[in-house]
Parts: C-alpha cells; structure tokens; sequence
C-alpha cells in the first residue's frame, strides 16, 4: 500500500509534465498502459534475480566446450545455455504471470471501470449492500481458465524448472 500513493502521485506529475512540456496526451493513470508499466518496473527485478540463480547452476564447461567446437558466444547461449534454461525460463515466466494476473492493489488504484482488470472486475460484484456470490464464483472459474491453459502448455518445463536444484547429485 505504501507504493501506491508516490506511484499515482508521480504517473500524475508525468501526465502534466508531458502535457505541458510536450504538448502530448500520454494518459498513465486509468489506461492499460501505466498499469504495463506499473507491473514492469516491480516484476523486472524480480525475474533476473530468479534467472540469475537459475543460469548460475548451468556449468560454464557447457558454455566453453561450444565455444572450443567453434561456436560463437551468441551461438554457445542460443543452442547449448538457452535449451537447458527453458525449465527456469517457464517456471519464471509462469509465476510472474500468475502474480500479475491475480494483482488487485494496483489495478484497483490505476485503471477506470473501462480499463478494469479480472480481480477487479470481481472484486466489483462485492457490494455495500449486496454481496453476488453467484457472480464471483462464475467470475472467479472464467478467470482460471487462461492459468489453466498456460499451465497445460508449460506444464514439463514447469516441474523440471521447480525442481532444478532440489536434489543434490
């Protein structure tokens, strides 16, 4: 909660300093794009800093043993270090995605009821006065469906990813 306040407070001083400066119209509060980038400058660091311990358990004999069969370093990362990430690559990619899909605070703060996310989306069917279970139950299974598909595509790299490392050996 505490990001919020300074987070609207700067994408409202960006909003008029661009009017104002640039004579352009970028509208960062109540579109889809200040919550992209919103979800950008928080999920960044996060998923180097998990690739990171990911690509520090690939040996680096790997890496150099294609650079000795003549391999340039771009090729060495595309066709030896790149298949062996894949696993690190869908679980990273996977988790991000589910946080970002679930995320209410920021959606409920940055975006209008045209631009609403799903969570906050169902989190509108909870009223004052009246509470539509029946609604957000139905919200709620439509809004499993895209994890749900996800899931099913990733589904080997996922495990193989969540279970890199955990077996000494």
């Amino acid at each position: 909660i505490l990001f919020l306040i300074p987070i609207y407070i700067m994408y409202i001083y960006v909003q008029n300093w661009v009017r104002s400066a640039l004579g352009l119209e970028v509208r960062l509060v109540g579109s889809y794009g200040g919550l992209v980038f919103t979800y950008t400058a928080f999920f960044v660091p996060l998923s180097i800093w998990i690739l990171r311990g990911f690509f520090a358990s690939i040996p680096k004999e790997l890496e150099e043993a294609a650079m000795v069969d003549g391999a340039t370093p771009f090729q060495a990362f595309h066709r030896v270090i790149l298949p062996l990430a894949l696993p690190g690559l869908a679980a990273t990619a996977v988790y991000i995605f589910l946080t970002a899909w679930d995320e209410l605070l920021f959606a409920q703060v940055l975006t209008t009821e045209a631009t609403a996310t799903v969570p906050v989306g169902i989190r509108n069917f909870v009223g004052n006065y009246q509470n539509r279970y029946d609604l957000v139950m139905a919200a709620a299974t439509v809004a499993t469906l895209p994890v749900l598909v996800l899931f099913f595509f990733v589904q080997r790299q996922l495990i193989q990813g969540l279970t890199a490392g955990a077996v000494k050996g």
